[in-house]
Formats: C-alpha cells, structure tokens, sequence
C-alpha cells in the first residue's frame, strides 16, 4: 500500500482519523481508543460520502462497519503511530 495521507476527524468521540489510499482502494480508520483497521476493495464514492457525513461515527457503523469486513493493523512497538495530519 502506498502511503495514504491521513486526515484528522474533529467533533467524533469514536474516530480519530481516516485516510484512503486509491491505488488499492484501502480505507483506513483510526480509532480514539488507539485501534487501527483497514477495510479492502472500499469504492472512491464511499469515501467521498463517508468524508462528507455530517456524522463519522454514525456514517461509519451505518454505512462502513456493517457492510466492508475491517483487519485490525496489529500494534507493534517498533513501529511509529499512525500520523494524524494537523487540519488547516
């Protein structure tokens, strides 16, 4: 996968962050609780729709959670955390 620019989700007391990598089609959710899951073969226009939920998190458990199958990125501690993009 190449690196995917990930984006800060303010206002969501679930989601950290979200980043969406096109050449593999590969959206990326970070979690508050320090959990990161990819979800595979995620069509560009869900990703557009998911960034412009008025809601993350319901967007998310509505449209995402319940119909694309998530992997959890294992926690390694050699590896830096996944960097969330400062917005402006």
């Amino acid at each position: 996968m190449t690196d995917s620019i990930m984006r800060p989700v303010t206002g969501s007391s679930n989601i950290k962050g979200v980043g969406y990598d096109e050449d593999t089609r590969t959206l990326i959710v970070a979690f508050i609780s320090g959990a990161t899951y990819t979800y595979d073969d995620f069509p560009p226009e869900a990703f557009d729709d998911f960034m412009a939920a008025d809601s993350k998190g319901r967007h998310f458990l509505r449209h995402i959670k319940s119909k694309f199958t998530g992997s959890k990125i294992p926690a390694r501690i050699d590896r830096q955390p996944v960097n969330i993009l400062e917005a402006g």
